[in-house]
């Protein structure tokens, strides 16, 4: 879904409840006519640590026993030349378990926010924001999928957090499923779902 690639990189200056979201024109479903789709309804976008010690608060609640999809973005690396091992700087990561989950507050009914966007960019207090998901991500028993696991483990662990819970890693479910993907475009998270 075109949707989902919003939870990467929605619009700054997003408040996690609809404010300052991107827009997209799609084909309509009749007579080929453009519509606008707001891109990242349902994320929710963490940049303060009062919302990040809600939303950790819910993830080590009510939402514990999903499994999460999670992703990081990174700067100040060059991926080519360098690891992640004391290199490169987090600038934002991503958590999804699906749809019947809902972050927003306030949000309007139809408009969950099953998507959470934790930008360490333009936030209130990073290392605050990092300490309230660290027992989220150190929690072994709480399930997390991640692209390319060694790259974000490393980069989290260059802020003192450890991840576990590890319950897969999709990049190398890829190479497994298809070990020619050089040739097809590589293992980026976007290639694979490109089929």
């Amino acid at each position: 879904r075109q949707d989902e690639a919003a939870v990467a990189a929605p619009a700054r200056g997003s408040n996690g409840n609809g404010n300052g979201s991107s827009s997209s024109a799609t084909k309509g479903e009749a007579g080929g006519e453009p519509k606008t789709t707001t891109l990242n309804e349902d994320v929710f976008t963490v940049d303060t640590l009062a919302s990040a010690g809600r939303v950790a608060a819910l993830l080590l609640s009510k939402y514990r026993h999903c499994v999460f999809a999670c992703d990081t973005e990174v700067a100040d690396i060059d991926v080519k030349t360098a690891s992640p091992v004391e290199h490169g700087k987090m600038i934002s990561f991503s958590l999804f378990c699906g749809p019947e989950a809902h972050f927003g507050i306030g949000a309007p009914i139809r408009r969950e926010k099953s998507k959470i966007w934790v930008d360490l960019m333009d936030c209130d207090d990073r290392e605050g924001i990092l300490g309230a998901f660290k027992p989220f991500l150190e929690d072994p028993t709480i399930r997390k999928v991640w692209h390319n696991y060694s790259f974000d483990r490393h980069i989290f662990t260059n802020d003192g957090i450890e991840c576990q819970g590890f319950f897969g890693d999709t990049m190398h479910m890829a190479r497994l499923f298809d070990s020619s993907r050089l040739t097809k475009g590589g293992y980026s998270l976007e290639a694979p779902s490109r089929g």
